[in-house]
């Protein structure tokens, strides 16, 4: 019997903008991760280990080791749990995407076939990304938008000065 078990990962940046906390994703910041799992199999998974690696584009690759409970026939858990202040942290060491990879044995010795988006996930396919960027790419965003602003300001008080 295959056990089949829908895997998410939940990622929230601890960075600071502007003395201001993120939702981006900045390199140097750290940030929790919290892995969300569904059993979609036929019985109770009986629990397992799980091992994750988050694979950043410069080739540095974190590894994350996890033990995974009893999950019940249709059940969610989520590792860590919620309010739990065992927490998962990892920091962004590189710039662009990191992407997470995983695989799951069971303690019985049962094969598991990890779901994503309602498909089966092949042995080398990624379940979850992240966006890492620079304070520099967040800077030059938001100038260039400054820019543009005070470019049609420009424009408009040109064209009043041209009909009045």
């Amino acid at each position: 019997m295959v056990h089949k078990i829908s895997i998410e990962s939940i990622c929230e940046s601890r960075a600071k903008l502007l003395r201001r906390k993120t939702k981006r994703f900045l390199f140097g910041s750290s940030y929790d991760i919290t892995f969300k799992m569904k059993n979609l199999g036929e019985k109770d998974f009986l629990g397992g280990k799980a091992m994750v690696l988050l694979k950043y584009t410069s080739g540095i690759v974190h590894s994350i080791g996890l033990d995974v409970p009893k999950i019940e026939k249709g059940g969610e858990i989520l590792i860590p749990p919620k309010n739990s202040p065992k927490r998962i942290i990892k920091s962004a060491v590189g710039k662009g995407y990191a992407l997470f990879f995983g695989r799951m044995t069971t303690n019985n010795s049962e094969s598991v076939q990890l779901i994503k988006y309602g498909q089966e996930l092949p042995e080398n396919a990624s379940f979850g990304a992240i966006r890492i960027e620079t304070r520099e790419d967040f800077y030059s965003y938001y100038s260039l938008i400054i820019s543009a602003c005070a470019l049609v300001t420009l424009v408009i008080l040109s064209i009043l000065q041209l009909i009045f």
